[in-house]
C-alpha cells in the first residue's frame, strides 16, 4: 500500500454548492473540496490549518481561541457558522477523526442554506458507512505535548446494512505552558442501509471537551510587546467546557427514473461553561511607556446550553422538458435554535501580573469577590423557514443557467435578566441566477448573481457594558464571474474576480475600560481575485496553489476604512512527491503560507485612551512532512508520518479581537503519527 492510497487532491464534483453531486464545472461559483488525503499529509490539527490551502480566508478572532471563525472574501463567518453534512453545527471545533473531506463555497449560500454571511461557507463532510471491510487506527504525538488515539472501522452487516465506528481520544499540553491541558472524547457510530430504491443513514456523536480559555497577547500604542508567543497571560484553570450530543437520520427514496426525494432531521444538544481570564488595561508609566503589568480580571459563563434542530426535504429530478435538460431541485427546511445561559460571574480587577516576569495565581477560581452579574442570564432563541427552487438548465452541451429563489422567514427572541430586549421578525426573497459556459468539455467561463441575508440580533447589557439594538437585519448582494478548467486530468483551477456589497452590518466598537457596544453600519463591501488550482500534476507529484487579493472596506471603521483581520494579499503552495520503485510507499511533502498585513483595531495610547490604530504585520511559515506505508499483510498496511510545521519557528500573529486579545501563531512543532490500516 503506497503513499497515494491515502486519497487524491483534486476533486473534481461536490455537493455543497448546489445540493446535488454536480461537476465543479457547471457550478456558477468557486468551489474548493480539501480532500482527506490532505489533511491527513499535512497533519491538520482545526480548521484552520486545512482552510490555509484555500485562496481568500485568513482567521479571524474566535471566542477566546476555542473556536472556528474565518475572513472569508472579507466577510467573518462566525463561530457556529461552519456546516456538517449541510446543516449548522455547534461544535466548538468542527474539525475531527470523521473528516472525510471540507468543502469551500464562496459567495453567497443563502438561496439553499438561509442565513449566511455573503462571502461563503464551510462545510465538513462526514465519513460514511463501506460496503467493504476497512480499518484504520493511529496514534498522534507532537514535541509539544499533544497525545491522540484514533480508531476507525467500517464494513458491510448483511441484507443491506453496512456501519461505521470512529472513536478519537485525545489528552494533549497545551502548546503555550500554564494554560489547561486539551481533553477531548468523540465517539462517533453510523449505520446504513439500501435496498428497493430506498436509503437509509442515521448517525450519531458525542464530545467531551475541555480546553484552555486563551485571550492571547498584548498590543500597546500601536505595537505589540515583547514576549514570546510562548507566554500564557491566562490561568492554569481558564477553560472552555463543551459535552455535545448530535445526531442526524438521512432518508432517501428514488421513486421513478431520474426523481429522487431525501428527507433530514439532525438534533443537537450542548452543555458547557467557560471560566476566562480578561485583560483589562496596561499600566502605563511616568515616561508614557508600558510597564509590562496587565490588569486582569476573572469571569465566566455558567450552564450554557446550545439546542439545534434540522428539518428538511428536497426533492431532484433530472429530466427532459422541451429538448433541454433539467437538473431541479424543489427544498424546504425548517431550524430551531436556542442559546441558554444561566448566569455570569465576574471579579474585580487586579493588577501584579506582569508580562515579562508573570507570576501566576493571584487570580483564584474560587475568589471571594467572585460575584453575579446583573441580568447576566439570557434566552436567544429564533426559528426560521425557507422555501427554494433550483433549476441547473443545460441549454445545450456549451450552455448552462441556474435559476434560483428563496423564500424565508425568521422570528428571534432575546432575553436578558426578566427583561426582553428584541423580538424581531423578517420576511425576505432571496434570487439567484448563474450563466455556464464551456468552449470545451474541461474548460467553463461563468457569471453569477446571488443575494444573502443574515438576522442581526440584539446584544443584552452585561454589567458595566450597554445593550445594543434591536438592529435591521444584514442585506448583501454579490456579482462574481470566473473561469474554470481542468487543465488535464485531476488537476482543477479557478480563477475568480468578485464585487459584494454588504449593508446594515454590526460593528463592535471598543468604548475603553474593557467594554464595547455593537452598532450597525451602512454598508461593507470587498472586491477581489482569486485564484486556485488543485490536483496531480504528475503520477508522482500532487500540488495546491492559491492566491487571494481582497480589498475589503468598511467606510465607518474605528481607522479609516480597515476591515479587522482581513489581509490585501494572501497565498499558499503545498506539495507532495512520491518517488515510487525501490522507495514505493514513500510520500516527501512541504509548503509555505502568505499572509500580508492587516488592521487589528485601535490600542491604548500613553494618554490612556484606545487611539492608536495597531497592525499585525505579514508572515509567511513553511512547513514539511514525509510518510512511509508498508504492506505487512494481504491488504493490510502499517505507516508512519512526521510534519514539521512552522519550520523557521516564525513568531507571528494569527488574529485580532483587540489589542489585548491577539492570538499568536503556533511555535515550531514536530507531529509525528503511526498507525495501521486495511
Amino acid at each position: 500500500m503506497n503513499g497515494r492510497s491515502e486519497g487524491i487532491y483534486g476533486i473534481s464534483t461536490a455537493s455543497t454548492g448546489m445540493k446535488i453531486d454536480v461537476p465543479v464545472l457547471k457550478t456558477p461559483q468557486s468551489i474548493t473540496a480539501i480532500s482527506n488525503a490532505v489533511i491527513l499529509e499535512q497533519s491538520a490539527e482545526t480548521l484552520t490549518d486545512v482552510l490555509r490551502n484555500v485562496s481568500g480566508i485568513t482567521e479571524a478572532n474566535s471566542f477566546g481561541n476555542t473556536g472556528d471563525n474565518f475572513m472569508i472574501r472579507g466577510f467573518e463567518s462566525g463561530q457556529g457558522s461552519v456546516l456538517r453534512d449541510g446543516y449548522l453545527s455547534v461544535q466548538v471545533r468542527a474539525l475531527n477523526a470523521s473528516t472525510e473531506r471540507v468543502e469551500v463555497l464562496k459567495g453567497p449560500a443563502s438561496l439553499l442554506y438561509g442565513r449566511f454571511e455573503p462571502g461563503g461557507l464551510v462545510n465538513v463532510v462526514t465519513k460514511k458507512p463501506l460496503d467493504s471491510f476497512h480499518y484504520n487506527i493511529s496514534a498522534n504525538a507532537s514535541t509539544r505535548g499533544q497525545s491522540r488515539q484514533m480508531a476507525d472501522v467500517t464494513g458491510p452487516l448483511g441484507g443491506g446494512f453496512a456501519f461505521r465506528l470512529i472513536g478519537e481520544r485525545e489528552d494533549s499540553d497545551y502548546w503555550r505552558p500554564h494554560g489547561h491541558d486539551i481533553e477531548r472524547t468523540f465517539v462517533a457510530p453510523s449505520l446504513s442501509w439500501s435496498g428497493h430504491g430506498f436509503s437509509l443513514l442515521a448517525t450519531y456523536e458525542y464530545t467531551d471537551s475541555t480546553q484552555p480559555f486563551d485571550r492571547g497577547r498584548v498590543y500597546y500604542n500601536g505595537k505589540r510587546l515583547d514576549t514570546p508567543a510562548t507566554r500564557y497571560f491566562g490561568e492554569a484553570f481558564t477553560t472552555l467546557k463543551q459535552r455535545l450530543h448530535s445526531g442526524n437520520v438521512l432518508l432517501g427514496y428514488a421513486f421513478a427514473p431520474g426523481w429522487r426525494m431525501e428527507a433530514k432531521y439532525a438534533i443537537q444538544r450542548t452543555s458547557g461553561s467557560d471560566l476566562q481570564v480578561r485583560p483589562r488595561s496596561l499600566v502605563v508609566g511616568a515616561d508614557g511607556e508600558a510597564t509590562g503589568e496587565l490588569i486582569r480580571s476573572l469571569d465566566g459563563n455558567r450552564d450554557l446550553h446550545d439546542n439545534r434542530d434540522y428539518l428538511s426535504l428536497n426533492l431532484h429530478g433530472d429530466v427532459q422538458m422541451l429538448g433541454m435538460r433539467h437538473k431541479l431541485l424543489f427544498g424546504a427546511d425548517y431550524e430551531t435554535y436556542e442559546s441558554l445561559r444561566g448566569f455570569q460571574v465576574d471579579s474585580p480587577r487586579r493588577g501584579g501580573f506582569n508580562i515579562y516576569d508573570p507570576v501566576y495565581g493571584l487570580l483564584d477560581q474560587n475568589l471571594a469577590e467572585l460575584t453575579v452579574t446583573p441580568n447576566s442570564a439570557t434566552v436567544d432563541r429564533y426559528r426560521t423557514a425557507g422555501l427554494y427552487v433550483q433549476d441547473l438548465v443545460m441549454l445545450d452541451d456549451a450552455w448552462t443557467l441556474v435559476l434560483g429563489g428563496r423564500y424565508e422567514t425568521f422570528r428571534d427572541f432575546t432575553q436578558s435578566g426578566s427583561n426582553v430586549s428584541d423580538r424581531s421578525k423578517t420576511d425576505t426573497f432571496l434570487p439567484r441566477l448563474g450563466l455556464v459556459f464551456q468552449p470545451r468539455p474541461n474548460m467553463s467561463v461563468y457569471a453569477s448573481y446571488s443575494r444573502a441575508f443574515a438576522p442581526n440580533p440584539s446584544v443584552p447589557a452585561e454589567g458595566s457594558q450597554p445593550a445594543s439594538g434591536p438592529f435591521p437585519p444584514e442585506r448583501s448582494r454579490s456579482y462574481e464571474v470566473g473561469l474554470k478548467a481542468e487543465l488535464f486530468s485531476g488537476v482543477t483551477t479557478t480563477l475568480a474576480v468578485y464585487d459584494i456589497r454588504k449593508n446594515n452590518v454590526l460593528e463592535t466598537v471598543d468604548i475603553g475600560d474593557g467594554n464595547t457596544i455593537t452598532e450597525a453600519r451602512d454598508k461593507v463591501t470587498s472586491r477581489g481575485v482569486e485564484f486556485d488550482l488543485a490536483g496531480e500534476i504528475t503520477r508522482r507529484l500532487s500540488v495546491i496553489l492559491s492566491y487571494a487579493y481582497t480589498d475589503a472596506r468598511n467606510p465607518q471603521s474605528t481607522f479609516q476604512d480597515n476591515v479587522v483581520n482581513v489581509a490585501r494579499h494572501t497565498g499558499s503552495l503545498a506539495l507532495s512527491y512520491r518517488p515510487g520503485g525501490a522507495l514505493d510507499g514513500l510520500s516527501l511533502g512541504g509548503g509555505a503560507y502568505r499572509v500580508a498585513r492587516r488592521y487589528g483595531g485601535l490600542s491604548q495610547a500613553p494618554n490612556g485612551s484606545t487611539s492608536v490604530p495597531f497592525f499585525l504585520d505579514g508572515y509567511t511559515t513553511f512547513d514539511l512532512n514525509a510518510g512511509y506505508a508498508f504492506e505487512v499483510a494481504s491488504g493490510q498496511s502499517a505507516y508512519a508520518r512526521m510534519t514539521l510545521r512552522n519550520l523557521t519557528n516564525r513568531d507571528y500573529d494569527q488574529s485580532a479581537g483587540n489589542a489585548l486579545r491577539v492570538v499568536p501563531g503556533q511555535a515550531r512543532t514536530l507531529f509525528a503519527t503511526i498507525g495501521m490500516r486495511m
